[in-house]
């Protein structure tokens, strides 16, 4: 199980550090935990309304400092990425050939991207490229991909959440089934069959306020999912990894797997709090550097 879980969506893990700056990246807000020396943490945001992606990651070096930067973790929301399974053509003939299908399969599925200054692809695609089954892909505007390898001077800077949360609970995980993972703000359902993914739907969820009406809403979709792959199952697993107190009730048909939230990173503070200085479009940005905090400083590394 763990050699499918940690190729799922092509990701592998680092040594993880307790000091490890990780920044949320949503759209035009990048949010992060500000550790102090004397054990003080604060959540901290930096946003801007335009310019380029360079201009934006520029800012933030300058708000972090390039030792801190160049050492951080930088991690896309789940809402900037598109995901897809990619089914390869027969007698696939070169990984060049690969890519290629995989690429105009992004861009009819999803369309243009914001458009790069020095590519003709509009979307980064990355996946654990496979010739002979369906694989998972998921793709970053190209703009961010390049302002990030100019920015850090390397290509593995950015994070996928989804493939971490995976590796990192493949012990709970069911070989065959369905399994929703419920990161930040967003839902994976995944079908899987012999520990191979055999469908997969992304979607942002709703801003619920209380964890048992979120998992009624993951539940709505599931059995959405079941009607238009016609394949219907008793029981979903689900990861659920979001901040706030857990739920109350658990809807029927849903079986919550463990998971280890470290109580020492602190809650974003939620919208409408006097001292909150999240609004609604930054705190996609800060539940995404929530949930990679829990991995890179927290229990679960």
């Amino acid at each position: 199980m763990s050699r499918f879980l940690h190729s799922i969506l092509g990701f592998k893990l680092g040594a993880g550090l307790r000091t490890t700056t990780v920044v949320g990246v949503s759209g035009n807000v990048a949010a992060w935990l500000e550790r102090t020396s004397g054990g003080l943490t604060t959540w901290r945001n930096l946003g801007w309304q335009d310019g380029s992606p360079s201009d934006a990651l520029a800012k933030l070096n300058a708000e972090l400092g390039l030792a801190q930067f160049r050492s951080g973790k930088l991690i896309f929301s789940p809402s900037m990425l598109r995901h897809w399974l990619q089914t390869p053509p027969r007698q696939v003939a070169s990984l060049r050939e690969l890519r290629n299908v995989a690429q105009a399969r992004c861009s009819l599925l999803f369309g243009e991207a914001p458009q790069s200054e020095t590519n003709t692809p509009y979307w980064s695609v990355s996946a654990n490229w496979h010739a002979s089954r369906p694989f998972v892909c998921f793709a970053l505007p190209t703009v961010w991909a390049e302002a990030v390898q100019a920015q850090t001077h390397t290509p593995n800077a950015s994070w996928h959440l989804a493939a971490q949360a995976l590796e990192h609970y493949r012990a709970v995980l069911p070989t065959t089934g369905w399994l929703a993972l419920v990161l930040a703000n967003h839902l994976y359902l995944f079908q899987l069959k012999s520990r191979s993914v055999v469908s997969l739907r992304a979607v942002q969820l709703p801003m619920l306020p209380e964890a048992t009406l979120i998992l009624q809403a993951v539940k709505e979709e599931w059995g959405r999912e079941m009607l238009r792959k016609n394949c219907s199952a008793p029981i979903l697993s689900c990861l659920y990894f979001r901040p706030g107190a857990p739920p109350l009730v658990v809807p029927s048909g849903v079986d919550l797997l463990p998971t280890k939230i470290d109580a020492r990173i602190p809650e974003p503070p939620e919208n409408g709090q006097t001292n909150s200085p999240f609004s609604e479009a930054g705190r996609d940005a800060v539940l995404t550097a929530w949930c990679a905090e829990q991995f890179v400083n927290g229990h679960a590394q």
